[in-house]
């Protein structure tokens, strides 16, 4: 089950407008095939850092750099299990041999710069990849994060795989904002929920001496993964400073899903996008008429 994906209209105006002052890293752990087509809008204001053990793409830029190789908690050689399905490739006890390493050997050797964004689509070894990333979490100032998880618990995960993952992305002040996953069905070999995303991202909105190019990639971020109520509350809470770098008005105004956007979207994603606009008056005014009420229901 995939998570949402945003229109990425203000994600386009900050990359055309050429406002950051430095590009948004994307640190991508299984990267095969590229990255996701969410992030087309926002391509050109970014650096790709891609690793799989069977890339089978070639960069199409020199924006990109794809390395062939496993990412986890160690250095050396790993075994990689391939079935008919090359994208379900995984670490195993044997197989193919492929070359692995931390992302803190790799920061440590200059080949790859603090990250704004880390996705990690490996098969089950999600903690793992975190697990060797240690020092590397703490040189970036992640702004989010997007992982492939479960709700199962192993003897190496006791608490649940989601819990390892979580654990460590708290830590560097990420938060859950988005999570997608597939209920049971009844042609499914596995009854209980198996593999899901979850979005991890930095709550900024109350954050005090921002720089400019933090809200932008973060309100990028949010537009991609079609989240425009939270980059709408980031883009309020620091209009004043984007106001020398960036039209904010046109900017608000791209984040507001439109009627043709809603032909456009898919049927199961059409109210989760219009939900917080649709809410939004409802709740306002309850809050209202309750505030009334109250006063009268003391009196008696």
């Amino acid at each position: 089950m995939e998570l949402t994906c945003g229109f990425g209209r203000a994600a386009d105006l900050i990359a055309q407008s050429g406002v950051l002052k430095c590009p948004f890293v994307l640190v991508d752990v299984g990267a095969r095939g590229g990255i996701d087509a969410r992030w087309a809008p926002f391509e050109p204001a970014m650096r790709v850092f891609g690793f799989d053990a069977e890339t089978l793409v070639n960069a199409p830029n020199d924006r990109q750099k794809y390395f062939e190789m496993a990412i986890g908690d160690l250095d050396g050689e790993c075994f990689i299990s391939t079935p008919d399905n090359r994208f379900e490739s995984r670490i195993a006890d044997s197989g193919r041999p492929v070359p692995i390493r931390k992302l803190d050997t790799l920061s440590a050797s200059s080949a790859i710069p603090p990250a704004d964004f880390i996705k990690i689509d490996v098969e089950g070894y999600e903690p793992q990849v975190l697990a060797g990333a240690r020092e590397y979490l703490k040189a970036s100032t992640l702004l989010g994060a997007d992982v492939e998880t479960t709700f199962n618990s192993s003897p190496m995960v006791p608490d649940s795989h989601l819990a390892a993952v979580m654990a460590p992305l708290f830590e560097h002040g990420l938060r859950i904002a988005d999570f997608a996953f597939d209920r049971p069905g009844l042609q499914q070999k596995l009854l209980w929920p198996g593999t899901c995303n979850a979005l991890f991202v930095r709550d900024i909105t109350r954050a005090n001496q921002i720089e400019p190019d933090t809200v932008l990639k973060t309100i990028a971020v949010l537009d991609v993964y079609g989240l425009p109520a939270l980059a709408l509350a980031v883009l309020d809470a620091h209009h004043t400073v984007l106001q020398q770098r960036i039209n904010v008005k046109a900017l608000a105004q791209l984040l507001v899903p439109t009627l043709n956007d809603q032909l456009e979207i898919q049927p199961n994603d059409r109210l989760e996008i219009q939900l917080p606009y649709l809410g939004l008056g409802i709740w306002s005014t309850t809050r209202r008429l309750l505030a009334k009420a109250r006063p009268i229901r003391r009196s008696r």
